[in-house]
């Protein structure tokens, strides 16, 4: 079978993108662990943020209910 120029582009032109993806794609986990990292912490603040905020107004009107927080 006789490949033209074109065809034989057009397999370069594909392999070399697949090359760059999988070069730029080796950082998404890095990238994945510092995002989830940054949600537990922004979760835990919040947590407690909402902890606080139960405790100040169970003390200041006696009411002793809390809120459920479901967390993962």
């Amino acid at each position: 079978m006789i490949r033209s120029n074109s065809a034989r582009n057009y397999y370069e032109v594909g392999i070399r993108a697949r090359r760059t993806a999988h070069t730029l794609l080796t950082e998404v986990p890095e990238l994945y662990d510092e995002v989830e990292d940054r949600i537990d912490a922004l979760l835990a603040r919040t947590l407690g943020l909402l902890e606080q905020h139960t405790v100040d107004d169970s003390s200041a009107t006696g009411d002793t209910e809390q809120v459920g927080i479901v967390t993962r």
